[in-house]
């Protein structure tokens, strides 16, 4: 299925837009949530909240893994990603807001004299020595 016909078909339903969000991590690629939502009131506030038919709720989790199978393969192996995509249904279009999840290194060091024997409280701020 398109984008354009995936909208057509949202559109024809009352969907004005539609938020997914997504996750995956070691070979599980899930859809989070789909919320869809009705067209914008006067004031330019975001619309109510429209309830998808099965099928269409069906179709929008369908496009959203095809698409991050075509444009993000593997997006939920290993640290796998996780994001939102957004469909506006008037403009045709869809913005993935996506990130790869990837460990950060956070290197430290511990020395005879810092080991108390004792762990710090959680909510403290660890003290860094005076370098000479």
């Amino acid at each position: 299925m398109t984008l354009t016909e995936l909208c057509e078909q949202l559109h024809a339903a009352g969907v004005a837009a539609v938020a997914v969000t997504y996750s995956g991590s070691g070979d599980e690629g899930n859809i989070d949530d789909v919320t869809a939502s009705g067209p914008l009131s006067a004031g330019g506030e975001s619309g109510p909240e429209v309830d998808l038919s099965d099928t269409l709720h069906d179709l929008v989790r369908d496009w959203v893994y095809d698409t991050l199978e075509g444009k993000q393969p593997g997006w939920e192996i290993n640290d796998g990603s996780q994001g939102t995509a957004v469909i506006d249904v008037a403009a045709r279009t869809a913005q993935f807001d996506h990130a790869n999840l990837e460990p950060v290194a956070a290197p430290f060091t511990l020395t005879a004299a810092d080991d108390s024997g004792e762990d710090e409280d959680e909510d403290e701020t660890p003290s860094t020595p005076a370098r000479s």
